[in-house]
């Protein structure tokens, strides 16, 4: 800066203080789109379901609660909660097909 720029720069008289500086209201309300949570715990729990031990109950979980979402997105639609609900679901419906699929072929092969 010149010094023409620095004199002609807004200061408080002499004797005040200069007011504090005040930052924008952000919250993070403006960044999250989470506003479904039905539907964002259904893609979690649809993706974390392939996990080979916690599969089952987190699938059924993720079938349950990406209805509820759906259900919940045409009452109050959310950016993103529509394909959310809809992939958790059918990873939970996926992986329930799955594992009965799986079982069936070991029953199958033990006789």
């Amino acid at each position: 800066m010149s010094p023409e720029q620095v004199e002609s720069s807004p200061m408080p008289p002499s004797g005040q203080t200069p007011l504090p500086y005040r930052l924008p209201d952000v919250t993070l309300k403006h960044y999250s789109t989470i506003t479904n949570r039905p539907a964002h715990l259904s893609y979690f729990f649809g993706i974390f379901g392939l996990v080979p031990l916690v599969g089952l109950p987190l699938s059924v979980a993720a079938i349950i609660l990406g209805i509820i979402g759906l259900v919940k997105v045409k009452r109050n639609p959310a950016p993103g909660a529509n394909m959310r609900a809809l992939v958790g679901m059918l990873l939970g419906v996926f992986e329930v097909v799955e594992l009965l699929v799986l079982i069936g072929f070991a029953m199958f092969v033990r006789r």
